[in-house]
């Protein structure tokens, strides 16, 4: 059994007292899922201010974590003050809000309470936190899911194909905010991405999913050996998937890229390339993935409809795809009015909720039908985008 150090002292799992003030029980609980999960022991209160100070001198736990608003109910102006009052004790004080942030997980509460430990001194439970965090992180790893959202033809509303987006089934770390979150704070992303291939391979098999299945990849895991060689779990399937790079930072060397891109699409991949035309970087990754697929953010097309002048621009960018031989995908429809838009500007293929919310795989062989009434663009925007696509032309 792993043991931790807190003042001083030895302790069992499990031994290690944390106490939680917050004034909201979403947050409060929120913050108990966190740490129940490493093993400690945990008093969870959302009690009057008045009976603060008396819980916190009653419990007198190791480590408190308490909403920066609460500290008045305390009699305590800040934090410093606090902990003169209580020097044995870690203290972590949180802005409001804080706990009920989607990207807060156990690992990011790991930090506060070690920061919180070595900013007074004393020893914190970090050798069992750091072990609880990779066990959780392994639990997740196991309950890996795919959700996948369609994306249609604006032509037609025939299905071109699924985006896929992680998810798990895990009790506590669910979303694709929190698991990679917690991967990036352990140093285990490439294991999660790993899983995600695989899950994505296993869920290509359905008759539901049909078409092409575009793939979320790193900047380090599309520069890897292992996309396109014999341990590539969509190997098999490659010239069904479109791998989009979901960082644009650095991409590194253009000719590195470059030739990345080519021995991808050699083993049959098609690249995709996100945020068309926007990003100080923009030009460099166009000329080094070469994409077959270009996504059109929400945000392009935002005012379009009342805008004359950023019609004409988001269009010219459209053409400047096509020219390059790629598809162009709307993002985030939600209203028919940004179908309808989508469409007249040229936008090849659409996605949002509007459309089809992501869901799991079972839930498309349930039925996934084409759109039989996909909205078309009003008569007198479509004569104006007709003239100005000749213009661009």
């Amino acid at each position: 059994m792993n043991s931790l150090t807190i003042n001083g002292t030895l302790a069992s799992p499990g031994a290690t007292r944390v106490m939680i003030l917050a004034r909201r029980l979403d947050e409060l609980f929120a913050l108990e899922r966190c740490v129940r999960g490493m093993a400690l022991r945990v008093i969870a209160l959302a009690c009057r201010r008045s009976e603060m100070m008396a819980a916190i001198t009653r419990v007198a736990p190791d480590i408190l974590i308490i909403e920066e608003e609460l500290l008045p109910a305390t009699g305590i102006a800040h934090g410093t003050k606090m902990r003169e009052r209580w020097p044995g004790m870690g203290i972590v004080v949180l802005r409001s809000g804080a706990a009920s942030n989607a990207s807060v997980n156990a690992a990011t509460v790991c930090r506060w309470m070690a920061e919180a430990c070595e900013e007074i001194g004393i020893a914190h439970p970090f050798s069992i936190v750091d072990q609880t965090a990779h066990d959780l992180f392994s639990d997740v790893l196991g309950r890996i899911v795919m959700d996948w959202q369609p994306l249609y033809r604006g032509l037609d509303g025939s299905i071109y194909g699924f985006e896929a987006l992680v998810r798990s089934d895990h009790g506590t770390v669910r979303t694709a905010a929190q698991i990679l979150g917690l991967a990036e704070s352990l140093g285990r992303e490439e294991e999660l991405e790993r899983q995600i291939l695989r899950a994505c391979a296993r869920d290509a098999g359905s008759p539901a999913l049909t078409g092409k299945l575009m793939v979320n990849v790193s900047v380090p895991m599309f520069m890897s050996e292992v996309l396109g060689s014999p341990d590539d779990p969509l190997l098999p399937i490659a010239n069904r998937v479109v791998l989009e790079v979901n960082e644009h930072g650095a991409i590194g060397s253009i000719d590195r890229v470059a030739a990345q891109s080519r021995r991808l699409r050699a083993a049959g991949y098609e690249l995709a390339l996100d945020d068309l035309g926007s990003g100080q970087d923009y030009l460099a990754r166009l000329l080094a993935l070469e994409p077959s697929v270009f996504k059109l953010d929400r945000l392009a097309l935002a005012g379009c409809d009342h805008d004359a002048r950023k019609r004409r621009y988001v269009q010219a960018i459209v053409a400047m795809a096509h020219e390059e031989q790629g598809l162009v995908v709307a993002e985030g429809v939600e209203r028919p009015e940004e179908a309808e838009l989508a469409v007249a500007l040229g936008c090849d293929l659409l996605q949002g909720y509007l459309l089809g919310r992501p869901a799991r795989r079972i839930h498309w062989e349930a039925g996934s039908p084409a759109l039989t009434n996909l909205p078309y663009c009003l008569p007198a925007l479509k004569d104006e985008l007709s003239s100005t696509r000749r213009q661009v032309a």
